[in-house]
């Protein structure tokens, strides 16, 4: 569970959502990841959460999807994804106006980002590994 190296290396041009623990925070944050040096970097948070034991719940991927459009409505709409922790899946829904919300809402512009996000919440104490034994990202 260490902070994964950000040096720019010009072969990895990748840019993958992923997820790094930050210890001063206890917290797994999400980043861009390069393609390389993959020590400390997390696919999907819940991983990250498990792995490090980190206080982190589900945060938005417990809210009710953004501007879920209602019957009749007429202006703009765009196909997002939620969260539903009922089915423990991402699912796709229409959003009404605009707006970047991802990572402040529980709406995702695609469904891998909604499940490296999301995926995997609840997390209970017994799933959670001690730090000690945590630390080698996927």
């Amino acid at each position: 569970c260490q902070k994964p190296l950000g040096e720019y290396e010009p072969r990895c041009g990748s840019k993958l959502h992923r997820y790094y623990y930050d210890r001063e925070t206890n917290y797994c944050h999400p980043f861009l990841w390069s393609g390389c040096l993959p020590s400390g970097v997390y696919e999907k948070r819940s991983d990250c959460v498990k792995s490090c034991d980190a206080d982190q719940g589900p945060g938005v991927c417990s809210l009710q999807p953004y501007r879920d459009c209602k019957r009749n409505y007429d202006g703009r709409q765009k196909d997002q994804y939620f969260y539903n922790q009922e089915s423990g899946t991402c699912e796709k829904y229409k959003m009404c106006g605009v707006g970047d919300v991802e990572f402040n809402q529980n709406s995702f512009t695609t469904f891998t980002l909604c499940s490296t996000h999301c995926s995997g919440y609840p997390i209970t104490a017994e799933m959670t590994k001690p730090k000690e034994q945590g630390g080698q990202g996927s």
